[in-house]
């Protein structure tokens, strides 16, 4: 990857929670270069458009102490959340963070799958993603 794609998050972007992995509202309008108002806004949205269940378990209100002493809103997001958030999100900076992520997920696709032809043949993982497929699962990575 060149250096004009790599993007560096703060250590604090993806933190533990409750043992999920959660980013924030503020951490991502910071990595976007966005301002977090209008983070929260685009939030309400999409909270607004998707299914309840989905937000319930992406989406968490939470809060955080300013520079004021003041407690302001924010949310705490798990990656699905944040996968919908961002796909949203438009301009120079989000595209080149959409393609970095995808490349990975794509480049993590592809060589689970490669692991899984090593162990088991081509006939054998295309069977077994056809059973899971009718089942309506995903492969596992």
């Amino acid at each position: 990857m060149s250096d004009s794609t790599a993007i560096s998050l703060p250590a604090d972007a993806v933190t533990l929670i409750d043992g999920h992995a959660v980013t924030t509202s503020r951490a991502i309008a910071s990595v976007f270069g966005r301002r977090h108002s209008n983070v929260l806004r685009d939030i309400s949205n999409l909270l607004a458009k998707c299914p309840q269940e989905f937000a319930d378990q992406n989406f968490f209100n939470s809060s955080y102490i300013d520079t004021e002493g003041r407690s302001q809103p924010m949310y705490q997001i798990r990656k699905n959340g944040f996968e919908l958030l961002i796909m949203s999100f438009t301009g120079s900076t989000a595209t080149r963070i959409k393609v970095v992520y995808l490349m990975t997920a794509y480049l993590t696709a592809f060589d689970a799958l490669g692991r899984q032809l090593q162990r088991h043949g081509p006939v054998t993982v295309r069977r077994r993603q056809a059973r899971l497929s009718r089942c309506g699962l995903r492969p596992a990575a």
